[in-house]
């Protein structure tokens, strides 16, 4: 009987020590476990700022190179602008260096008749308009409408017509008739000429 309470006894305090390395074993590893979730969560948490990192500076680069590109749009824009601009105000001064001189009637006669003699071809009568005002290509001009017929070979009378539109180069020739004498005698031919004669007006 003796012995039999001694094996009892022995069992009891085994299953109390084996109790006892349980818990601790479960603490262990319970405080492993926690250990292991901790690094875990900081090792996922250093990859997310590192991530929201890269992503701020791929943000920051993306955003100075659209700057830079709409600046250099810009630039772009302003410098087409500026030709544009430095484009029309030559064409404006070419077009005021030509029409600059001012013209009345008796000057524009005075040049048809110089470019009639150096043609050889003669002005029998001129005909002038009073000045009206018109505006060419934003420029403001006087213009002065003439008309003038003249007499000599018919070949003659062809190069007096050209020789106003290149040498007097602020006449128009709306129109140039030409008519052949009936004369069979007679080898002169007559032109019939309207022009328009333009002139810089100024401010």
């Amino acid at each position: 009987m003796v012995a039999d309470s001694k094996v009892i006894s022995a069992d009891t305090a085994s299953v109390h020590l084996s109790m006892k390395v349980s818990k601790k074993v479960w603490l262990l590893l319970g405080l492993g476990i926690l250990a292991v979730l901790a690094v875990t969560l900081w090792v996922l948490r250093n990859q997310q700022v590192a991530e929201q990192k890269r992503l701020k500076d791929e943000l920051e680069l993306v955003n100075s190179r659209l700057a830079g590109l709409e600046l250099d749009q810009l630039t772009a824009q302003l410098q087409q602008t500026k030709t544009q601009t430095d484009n029309v105000n030559a064409e404006f001064l070419q077009l005021k260096g030509i029409v600059g001189n001012p013209t009345d009637s008796i000057a524009a006669s005075d040049t048809l008749y110089a470019i009639a003699k150096k043609c050889d071809v003669a002005i029998e009568e001129i005909s002038a308009s009073e000045e009206q005002t018109a505006t060419i290509a934003g420029v403001p001009c006087n213009v002065i409408a003439l008309q003038a017929t003249a007499k000599g070979e018919w070949s003659k009378l062809v190069d007096f017509v050209s020789a106003l539109k290149t040498d007097f180069v602020t006449c128009l020739v709306n129109t140039a008739a030409f008519t052949r004498s009936e004369d069979p005698e007679e080898h002169l031919s007559s032109l019939r000429a309207k022009l328009t004669i333009y002139t810089f007006k100024g401010r």
